[in-house]
């Protein structure tokens, strides 16, 4: 019983800290999602260091613009970039 409550727990905490961000590189206006962004290295050297949620691709950016949005906003958006890059790589 003990071992049950621990693993529920662990699960809420677990999916309570997930983060999502919106990462807009400006030079391209290119946009990124992720739930792994590297808030250590924006701290100490300024660039985005993540893991881009589209493609699987670790992506850094020394100039970049991040929010942070929400769980849902994050699944529109995600499906909405999907659907772009799958239509530009088409053309």
């Amino acid at each position: 019983m003990r071992r049950l409550i621990a693993t529920a727990a662990a699960a809420l905490l677990l999916t309570g800290c997930t983060s999502y961000h919106h990462i807009t590189e400006p030079t391209s206006e290119r946009e990124y999602l992720t739930r792994n962004l590297d808030e250590s290295a924006r701290d100490t050297t300024g660039a985005a260091v993540f893991t881009d949620d589209i493609t699987g691709a670790e992506v850094t950016l020394s100039n970049s613009e991040v929010l942070r949005i929400g769980e849902h906003e994050y699944k529109e958006l995600l499906a909405d970039l999907r659907a772009r890059r799958e239509a530009e790589a088409g053309r």
